[in-house]
């Protein structure tokens, strides 16, 4: 088991100025700092029970984090402050429903300044209370996007001349967003998600808002991040599993082999969702806020082989 306590500092940023100062693209420099804590533990263990032999190994590693200074312009509002948070941590909308056309009709109702808003578009808190609903009511989400805890899981089995071997992961207290192709609609074709989008037919528990044009009101998920978009993506896969059978020796031995083994096995099986579904299909270690397009796809293989040794 290992567990420490770091202080980063001194590390390298970009820097910020205001734009009446005139002057842009400053030189990167020094000066972030960063408070990290974690553990890492394994634990294995082998055993037998009469003719069954088994191992059993586990790991996890947590690593938390905090932003101690970042060149970062003093905001408008303290709760848009990313200083003390995560690293990952970004700004967005709080979801609190779909707009309803009473709610249009309203004007006591808080819109958003960007477009014009229709039943079915997405309703986000006007976190500060002036009424219209605009990037200063944006904050900081829950979840960053890195997780901060993995985990790892390794059984075996061997009774007498069969085998089974699995490996898990998994990880902890992130969350992802798509965007661009992998989600807006009309950038590409459409997906199985925007059939559940919002309609006065489907208003009543949709799971997407109204199908509009990117750009042209606050539902953008790349240009407007919230918590909707934003989903826990907290996750168990089944990495590997193997099952082996060993030829009885006195069999291979016969036709002049040392040893002979026949196996089926399989990488990327299965993948669970542990917090919310995943209703756009993508993959957890994805990249969050892109499309998709810089990762390649995590391919479910299916091997059936025969080792032979001389």
């Amino acid at each position: 088991m290992y567990k420490r306590q770091r202080y980063r500092y001194d590390i390298l940023t970009s820097r910020t100025l205001s734009n009446i100062s005139g002057i842009s693209n400053l030189p990167p420099s020094n000066i972030n700092r960063v408070s990290n804590r974690g553990l890492e533990a394994q634990v294995t263990y082998l055993g037998r029970i009469n003719k069954l032999e088994f191992n059993i190994s586990g790991n996890i590693s947590v690593a938390k984090n905090k932003i101690l200074f970042m060149d970062e312009p003093k905001p408008a509002y303290d709760y848009q402050a990313l200083t003390g948070k995560a690293m990952g941590s970004i700004l967005g909308y709080h979801f609190l429903g779909y707009y309803t056309q009473a709610e249009i009709d309203d004007p006591s109702v808080p819109k958003p300044t960007v477009g014009t808003t229709r039943a079915g578009d997405l309703k986000y808190q006007d976190t500060n209370g002036d009424g219209i609903v605009n990037v200063d009511d944006r904050i900081v989400l829950k979840y960053p996007n890195l997780p901060n805890t993995i985990m790892g899981l390794t059984v075996g089995f061997n009774y007498k001349n069969f085998s089974f071997t699995v490996t898990a992961q998994s990880a902890l207290n992130f969350a992802r967003r798509s965007a661009a192709e992998a989600i807006r609609p009309g950038l590409n074709n459409f997906r199985e998600i925007h059939e559940q989008a919002w309609t006065p037919e489907n208003s009543a528990n949709p799971s997407f808002p109204r199908l509009s044009l990117a750009g042209t009101n606050l539902n953008d998920p790349a240009a407007n991040p919230s918590d909707y978009w934003f989903k826990a993506s907290d996750y168990l896969r089944i990495k590997t599993a193997e099952f082996g059978y060993s030829f009885p020796k006195t069999f291979i031995n016969k036709i002049g082999l040392q040893g002979a083994r026949i196996y089926v096995n399989g990488y990327n099986l299965l993948t669970w969702s542990l917090k919310e579904k995943n209703i756009y299909n993508t993959d957890p270690e994805n990249t969050s806020g892109t499309d998709g397009a810089g990762f390649y796809p995590q391919t479910k293989v299916y091997n059936l082989g025969l080792q032979v040794s001389f």
